[in-house]
Formats: C-alpha cells, structure tokens, sequence
C-alpha cells in the first residue's frame, strides 16, 4: 500500500497538468461557433501514467462499493465533461482511502502474514457455508445443526471448539457459550456466533454482535463472525434491511471504516465487513450471509 500512499501524495502535481481547451458547444445561425473553455486532463499522458499506478493498486484491495466508485471517477473524467468537478471528487475518495490506509499502519492494521491469514480464513468459512447451501439436508434445520455443519468442516483445518464457555452470559451471572471458538496453537483466533433469521429481527442481530464483539469475547479476537442463516422470502430484501441497520448501529468500540459490502463469486452469499478500534487494536466484525431457502 505505500505505493498508493506515494501516487495519492502526487495529486497536487497531477492536477496542474489540467490545461484549457476550447470547444464549440453552440453554433448560432449566421455567425461564427461559440467557443467555451473547459478544463482538461484525460489526455494527458503523465496523468494517464499516474491513473493506471492507482488503479494497479486498487486491484490490490478487496473489492468493495469504496474502490468501484474511484473507477467510475476516473472514467467520468474520460467523458470529457466537468473533469475538474470530477477530479476533486476523485480526490476527496483517495484522501479518504489515504487516511484509511495510514491509521491502519500507524496503530491497527494487521502485518502481511496475519492479513494473508485473514483472507484465508475468510475463504474457507466461505467454503463451509457453500458446502451447507449445497447440501439439502441443512434446509429448515436447527441452528446448532446448521452450525455443526460449518463446524465440521473447519475442524478439519483449524482447532475449532464449539460452545465454548468463556467471557460473559448476557445475564452476568455466570460464563457465555460461544458458537464456534477458533484457535490458534490453543489461543483463541476467532469468533463466530450464528443465528437463523426468516425477516428482519434487530433484537437477535443485536444479541450476536454484543456476544460476538464484547460479552463472550474477554480476550479480544482480531476477527469476529457473524453467520446469518437466511430463510427469508426474498433474501436480496433481507440483505438490505441487514446492511441499512449496520449502517446506524452504534457500536461499543470507535469504527474505523463502516460496513462495507465485499462483493464475492454468488448471489446467495452476502458479506459485509466492519473495523473496529478496540483499545488501540483493530478487529474487524464479518457478517456473513447466506441463502437457504
């Protein structure tokens, strides 16, 4: 990322490249075309040097709503129209990105083996869940079936242990039981809560991120898990309740990026991922969901 950082820095130099061009958008009748000035930039070729440095970098990133704005920036800016109007939003995104990038350096973000390891782990409770939605058996099952099944098939991989006591009941009297527990050379790694959802239910999504995040996490786990097993109607709709509420939600930790939507290979899984600030360290929340109806 510090390339990023280094072709972000250069956006003063780039946009003294803009010159002015005039073209004739109006030719009255009997006299000569109307010339009008624009500011213009496409063309040039440092600019579409400095353009294609970026855009190399933005393929380095998880894909989200964030990064396909930034290309659509850049190619509004290839139309030939408000280019400086268009530029200064591109450039108010990728200071944004910039600030993202160097908080994350400076005090949260994880080194290139644990991110590596993020990734990974990501893909194969992915894989897991695929394996559910193929197999007809999980369909109109219990949650503890359901999370047997996910279980199952990160056991084979990882140290898994399920209802697992640790942290704080939601009462307060006496130990909470996590869904699943990940671990790493015996240590707690991961946390992943689940829930059935057949509509919009705040409550219980709010019940599994407390315990996801806070009460059954003491420790403070970089990754923490929330599986949503879908049943509703229309699982599209259901998405976007889920995602419109995450966005309000008030966390218990400072956010350091907002849900964002991580586009994948299928339309029946849906992912969503949070940073979160906890005491100086970044853990991020994952919700994951997907189709079993």
């Amino acid at each position: 990322m510090s390339n990023l950082v280094k072709q972000i820095d250069r956006i003063e130099d780039i946009k003294e490249l803009f010159v002015t061009e005039y073209v004739s958008f109006v030719k009255p009748a009997g006299k000569p075309p109307i010339q009008t000035p624009i500011r213009t930039i496409h063309k040039n070729n440092d600019y579409m040097i400095w353009r294609a440095e970026i855009e190399s970098e933005l393929d380095c990133l998880p894909q989200s709503y964030f990064v396909d704005d930034i290309r659509k920036n850049f190619k509004k800016i290839d139309t030939g129209f408000s280019e400086e109007r268009e530029f200064d939003k591109l450039c108010a995104k990728l200071q944004v990105l910039k600030n993202r990038i160097l908080s994350a350096g400076s005090t949260i973000v994880q080194d290139e083996e644990s991110k590596y390891q993020e990734l990974e782990l990501n893909q194969h409770i992915l894989h897991a869940l695929v394996n559910i939605q193929k197999t007809k058996l999980y369909y109109g099952k219990s949650e503890d079936d359901i999370n047997d099944g996910v279980r199952n098939a990160l056991d084979m991989i990882y140290e898994v242990k399920d209802q697992t006591r640790q942290g704080e009941s939601e009462s307060g009297k006496r130990s909470g039981e996590l869904d699943i527990l990940l671990c790493k050379n015996s240590m707690p790694w991961a946390v992943v809560e689940a829930l059935k959802l057949t509509s919009m239910d705040k409550y219980n999504l709010d019940k599994h991120i407390n315990k996801a995040i806070m009460k059954y996490d003491p420790v403070g786990c970089k990754n923490a898990y929330i599986l949503i097993y879908a049943m509703a109607p229309n699982f599209n709709s259901l998405w976007f309740d889920i995602m419109e509420y995450l966005k309000e939600y008030k966390f218990p930790f400072e956010i350091v990026t907002g849900i964002e939507e991580i586009r994948g290979d299928y339309s029946e899984s849906k992912r969503g991922d949070i940073c979160l600030n906890r005491n100086g360290e970044m853990v991020k929340l994952h919700i994951i969901a997907i189709n079993l109806r």
